[in-house]
Parts: C-alpha cells; sequence; structure tokens
C-alpha cells in the first residue's frame, strides 16, 4: 500500500522535528489538518530548543559545562554565544515580523507574539533545569549541578541526531563517557532508568486519570475530549475506574444529571 502525499510530507516533516512523527500521527487520528499539525510541531519544537539554547549558551559561556572531545574554551565560548545571539535574534524577530507569514515544504508559519516567545522561554527552561535536577537528586548530589546540566544538554544533542524515543541508549552513553570516572556505571544506569520512569511514564499516567475522571477537575479547566470509544468504554455498567457513575434512566431518556453534565465535560466526536 503506497502512503498518501499528506502522509509522506507528514513523515518526512516529522523525522526533521524529531519527536514529531509521534505527535503528527496522534494529531491527525484527533482530527487536524497536517497544515495545523506541522505549526503545533514547530511551535514546541521551537520552544524545546530556544530553552536548550538559553541555558546551553550560558554554560558554555561561562565555562561549566564539560566540553566534548577535542573542543577547546575559545570553540565553547564561540558556541555559546552563536546559541544566546540565535535567542535573543528570535525574541527580535517575533517583534519585528510579528504579522509576516514564511511558506516551507507548502505550509505556512507565522512568527508568536513577544508575549508568547517569553512564555515559550519561561517554560522551556525550567524544563531543562527540572531534568537536570531530577537526575541530581537521584545520583545522591555525588555530582555538581552545573556539570549534571552541561552533560544532560549535550545528551539531548546525541538524543536528536540518533532520533532514538527519550534518547534512550544514547544518554547513557554520554553519562558513562563524562561521568563514569566519577560515578559507577550502575549508579549512572540506575539513575537514568528511574528518571525515565519519573519523567516519561508519571506524567502521562496523571493526565489519564484526569481524562477518565473530568468530575474531579477544577471546574475551570479545559473540557477533555473523548472518542467514541472511550465514550462506550466510560458507560459500561461497573466501569473499573469508577469515575463516571452513568444511571440507567440518563442513559435511556437521556434527562438525568449526566446528561447534562457530559455535555458540559466533555467533546465527543
Amino acid at each position: 500500500m503506497s502512503a498518501s502525499p499528506a502522509t509522506r510530507s507528514a513523515s518526512t516533516w516529522g523525522g526533521l522535528l524529531g519527536g514529531g512523527g509521534a505527535r503528527l500521527r496522534l494529531y491527525s487520528h484527533a482530527g487536524l489538518r497536517l497544515g495545523t499539525i506541522s505549526r503545533i510541531v514547530t511551535f514546541v519544537f521551537a520552544t524545546n530548543w530556544l530553552g536548550y539554547g538559553v541555558l546551553a549558551g550560558t554554560l558554555l559561556v561561562s565555562g561549566l559545562a564539560p566540553l566534548p572531545g577535542g573542543m577547546t574554551a575559545t570553540v565553547g565560548l564561540v558556541v555559546g554565544l552563536a546559541m544566546l545571539a540565535t535567542v535573543v535574534s528570535y525574541l527580535l524577530a517575533t517583534v519585528r515580523w510579528r504579522h509576516r507569514t514564511w511558506q516551507l515544504r507548502g505550509h505556512t508559519f507565522e512568527l508568536p507574539s513577544p508575549r508568547l516567545a517569553l512564555l515559550q522561554l519561561s517554560l522551556s527552561v525550567p524544563n531543562w533545569l527540572a531534568i537536570a535536577a531530577i537526575l541530581f537528586v537521584l545520583l545522591r548530589y555525588q555530582v555538581d549541578y552545573p556539570t549534571l546540566l552541561g552533560v544532560v544538554l549535550l545528551g539531548a544533542v546525541a538524543a536528536a541526531i540518533t532520533h532514538i524515543p527519550a534518547g534512550l541508549g544514547a544518554l547513557e552513553v554520554i553519562f558513562l563517557t563524562l561521568l563514569g570516572d566519577r560515578l559507577s556505571q550502575a549508579e549512572l544506569l540506575a539513575a537514568l532508568l528511574a528518571y525515565r520512569a519519573i519523567y516519561y511514564l508519571a506524567p502521562p499516567g496523571i493526565g489519564r486519570g484526569q481524562l477518565l475522571c473530568p468530575h474531579r477537575r477544577h471546574p475551570g479547566w479545559a473540557a477533555p475530549v473523548l472518542t467514541t470509544h472511550d465514550r462506550h468504554r466510560l458507560e459500561q455498567p461497573g466501569h473499573p475506574t469508577g469515575c463516571i457513575p452513568i444511571p440507567a434512566a440518563g442513559r435511556s431518556h437521556g434527562n438525568s444529571q449526566w446528561s447534562t453534565s457530559r455535555k458540559a465535560n466533555s467533546t465527543i466526536r
């Protein structure tokens, strides 16, 4: 079976942005158009690497980051300044060309507002700091935080180049190479395994619980989007989650309290 032009374009674009392929598939199943998905993926990509540029550039300029083999302090300084200059240029571009659009591979893109660009940084920088903080605690403070942050950022580049989900394997190689003389292999691998469980598995589990239990959400939160499959599964009597009790009268007559709350709390496709 041959792939459609939209699918081929999605695969190419997703591969270019690293983890974009998975997002493209998920958003396509949600009914979003390819142009909209591409803009979302690009925005997420830019958000992630803007924060990276700020932190990596700062560490390289200050001389606190561990340098890869063959890179001198002067080269590190130049690379760090280039990273910081790129971030500053992006922020200035959001002011200068705020309403201008660009065409790339058949997709239209527009820069965000300066306020949104600053919000991108305010989300991305803490995210990278949190990743290093998790590993800092898991390694029992045996490596100073700036050095560990530098190793994390270097590992992120290796993971992006190899296109391996969650940097599996690539991150281990970087940690063992740069920190193997300070900590044992078992300590490093155990910390990375625990980090992945905390960072990658725990948040989706919490999010899935919120999706299945809409009546426990804060009233001001956005309504979840439920598929027809989810709706049928949740409406089964004695559903194991116990989140959404559905009286028989509500299902047959449609005038119960659940009938009203269902319209307010979920969008059925």
